[in-house]
This record gives structure tokens, C-alpha cells and sequence, in this order.
């Protein structure tokens, strides 16, 4: 048996530091300090009016009001903080004695502001944990929340030729970073950026009967999108705040791929703590992508045979953002830790810590001028460890020692040996008909 077990301590690559701004999921920072705010001459606030919101029917929205009839007009864009907030563009008014039947589109930023300047940094204000039994609970409160998820031997099978179980545990304490730049209705600068840092315990077991290489289907690990933070993002104008709801959810999923080269009993794991920023940024007409991984890492691998084998587990945290009660853009994560026995001319075990991802979403509710997006993150993977592996097999002829009579046949043995640097010892062994 290989058995290799080095736990490295903290093993630091890239310095990144992650700042998570002071204000919490109860509210952001609102407008740049000295820039002005400004809406387009069309735009109104339906809280400064005396319309009163009764229905929502698709894009058809039903107000009762009072006094004089409100002055609203197709071509207006309506901008409510009520409940997650809308952001939406009259098509036609119909005043039935007392009742508006307003027929709306989508609109968006651009439409509703002429100037708008939005920097903030959103945080979680809750520790929430679930395991594999139960749902997501907040477990207590306080700006900085956590996400923690419990892995709980989660088993894939595969008819026979492998059976994999996973256990662990993974904590995410996320912050979200959101920076709006509009000036003369158009859009100059849009950033969203999922930061913070994850904590990863692994311990996968994967037996292959035959030479096998599969990426399995994830297993979820939240049975539904979680709230993650309501918060109201205020745009301070001259004489009054223009308040704008934002909503984040979470989701996540467990995968794992593997190889081997035969029939093979690996188990493979690692502890990491990670701090990361993975996003996108549009500026000067440009997009460009946020990717960076800091971390500490400490892996273990122990497998029963001399063949080539991989196995890269993995969760997969995903961040949505809703404006305005509007799907705008997400962050898909894809931290993984890896770890390898190859078996050539330089026989060596690697281990390795990485992330991948995409990032997406639609824009409509930013500008027009975007509509759906979507930029992979590229694989950011720092390979932490090699150590060669001593594996010099022992050569023979068998017809050297055993003369062959006619119609026999005989089978060697190579033997294999490695030993750690502690002392262990194994001698996996290849059998051959010969």
C-alpha cells in the first residue's frame, strides 16, 4: 500500500486580503461620498405619490389612490422599495373609478437614473448550518454570519464497478461587493464580487473493480435556494433616500471525479482554508474577471495497488443576486482539493488545492444594453505537494530458473516498495500471467 501522510501546516502562495467592508445584511453603503445622485425626469418614486400597490398579474399591476388622480403616463418608469422593490416601465393606464390597471415592462438602472453611483460591500448577519438530515437553521445572529454544511457520508455507486463515500464538512462566510457607475443614463462601471473564505474538510473512499474515469453527478446539499441577506441599498438624492432591495440566495452541491487504472481502493483527503474573490467587472467597455485564491492546505493518500489513480472532490457554492426583485447576476464556485499516484518513469504522489467556476446572470435590471452574460473563472489550481515515490520493480525471467515443458505456463510477480520519509512502509504488487 502507498500510504502517504503529510500534513503541511499553512502553506501560503498568494497573498490576498479580503476586506469586508462595515456595513452588514441589514443595509449597504449607499452613493459614493461628494458624487450626486440623480433621477431621469420620467422616473417616479411610487412611495412619493398616493398610489397604494394591490395586485401583481405578471406584468400587470393594479393600484388604488387617492385624491386627484396620480399624474402617471405611459413611457414613466415606476421605482418601489416595497417589499424586494420593482423597477418597471408603464406601457398603458387604465383609471377605472379610483383603480389604476397599469400595464408595465421590465426596465432597468439606466432607465430610471441619469446619474447613479452605488459602491457597498454586503455581509451575511446570520450563522446558519445544516447537515445532511436537516435544513439550513440560522443558528445564531451577528454581523459576519457563516454557512456551514455537514457531508455526512454522502455514497455514490456505479453497477458494480465503483462505490465512492464522502464525509466532511464546509463553512463559507461570504460578502458580497456591488459597484454601480451610471452617468448620463448609460452604464460606465459594473462590478459583483463574491468574497470571504471557505473552510474544507474532505475524506473520500472510492474502490474501482476495473480501470474506470467518471465525473458522477453532484448530490445537492440545500434541497432549495436559502436566503442568505435581505438588505436596502440607500441612494442618497438632494431632500430624499431612493431605497433599492437587494436579495442574495445560496445554493450547493457536492461532486467528485475520479480515475483509475485498474481495479483499486484509494482514500484520499484534506483539510483547507481558503480566502477567495471570484467575480466580473465591466469597465471602460471592457469585461474582466476576478479570480484569486489564497490558501492553507493539508492533504493524505493511501491506496492498495501500483496504478495511476486521481480523485478531485469538490462542493459547489453558488451566490444569486435578485435587484429589484429581478435575477440578475451569480456566482458559481467550484473549490476542490486533488490528489494523484502517477505511475511513469518518475512515479511520484501530488496533491494540489484549486477553484473553477463561471460567473452569469442577467443584466437587463443594470442596462439594456446587456442581456444574458456568462464568463468562466478558468481552473485556478496551485499544485502544494509532490514527493517521488521509490518504486524500482524487481526483474526476473522465469525460464531462466524453471524450464518450460511444452503446453505450461508459469506467472511472475513485481514487487514495489516505498517508504516515507516517517517510515511506513507498503509493497503494493503487480501479478502477471507470463
Amino acid at each position: 500500500m502507498f500510504k502517504v501522510n503529510r500534513f503541511l501546516g499553512i502553506i501560503v502562495l498568494f497573498f490576498f486580503t479580503v476586506i469586508m467592508g462595515s456595513c452588514g445584511g441589514g443595509g449597504g453603503g449607499g452613493g459614493t461620498s461628494g458624487i450626486e445622485n440623480k433621477l431621469n425626469e420620467n422616473t417616479i418614486i411610487v412611495e412619493q405619490t398616493t398610489l397604494n400597490l394591490i395586485s401583481i398579474d405578471n406584468s400587470t399591476y393594479t393600484y388604488s389612490y387617492s385624491g386627484l388622480t396620480p399624474n402617471v403616463q405611459p413611457g414613466n418608469i415606476l421605482l418601489s422599495g416595497e417589499g424586494n422593490g420593482y423597477l418597471r416601465k408603464i406601457v398603458s393606464v387604465q383609471d377605472l373609478n379610483g383603480t389604476l390597471i397599469v400595464d408595465t415592462e421590465q426596465a432597468s438602472l439606466t432607465d430610471a437614473f441619469e446619474d447613479l453611483h452605488i459602491q457597498t460591500t454586503i455581509m451575511m448577519d446570520s450563522d446558519m448550518y445544516m447537515t445532511k438530515e436537516q435544513k439550513l437553521k440560522i443558528s445564531s445572529i451577528g454581523t459576519g454570519g457563516s454557512i456551514g454544511l455537514s457531508l455526512n457520508d454522502y455514497k455514490f455507486t456505479g453497477s458494480g464497478d465503483y462505490d465512492v463515500s464522502v464525509d466532511g464538512d464546509f463553512k463559507l462566510i461570504p460578502a458580497l461587493d456591488i459597484k454601480i457607475d451610471i452617468s448620463g443614463s448609460k452604464l460606465k462601471v459594473f462590478k459583483t464580487e463574491v468574497k470571504g473564505s471557505i473552510v474544507l474538510n474532505m475524506d473520500t473512499t472510492f474502490v474501482a473493480t476495473r480501470t474506470v474515469n467518471f465525473t458522477l453527478p453532484e448530490k445537492p446539499l440545500t434541497p432549495n435556494p436559502i436566503p442568505i441577506f435581505t438588505t436596502v441599498i440607500p441612494v442618497p438624492m438632494i431632500g430624499f433616500v431612493v431605497p433599492i432591495p437587494v436579495v442574495g440566495e445560496f445554493t450547493c452541491s457536492l461532486g467528485i471525479t475520479f480515475s483509475a487504472g485498474g481495479q483499486n481502493t484509494t482514500d484520499f483527503g484534506f483539510t483547507s482554508s481558503s480566502t477567495i474573490a471570484a467575480g466580473v467587472e465591466y469597465a471602460n467597455d471592457t469585461w474582466s474577471l476576478i479570480n484569486t485564491l489564497d490558501y492553507a492546505f493539508s492533504p493524505y493518500m493511501n491506496t492498495d495497488s501500483a496504478v495511476v489513480v486521481s480523485v478531485k472532490p469538490y462542493v459547489r457554492p453558488k451566490v444569486s443576486v435578485n435587484i429589484l426583485s429581478v435575477a440578475g447576476p451569480y456566482v458559481d464556485l467550484r473549490p476542490y482539493g486533488k490528489g494523484s499516484v502517477v505511475i511513469d518513469s518518475d512515479p511520484n504522489f501530488e496533491a494540489g488545492i484549486g477553484i473553477t467556476g463561471n460567473v452569469g446572470g442577467e443584466l437587463k435590471i443594470i442596462s439594456r444594453t446587456f442581456g444574458t452574460i456568462n464568463y468562466e473563472l478558468g481552473d485556478l489550481y496551485y499544485l502544494v505537494w509532490t514527493y517521488p515515490l521509490s518504486l524500482t520493480p524487481a526483474t526476473y525471467k522465469i525460464s531462466d530458473y524453471y524450464p518450460l515443458a511444452q503446453g505450461d505456463t508459469w506467472s511472475y510477480q513485481e514487487t514495489w516498495t516505498y517508504q516515507g520519509e516517517s517510515g511506513e512502509k507498503c509493497n503494493p504488487s503487480v501479478k502477471r500471467g507470463g
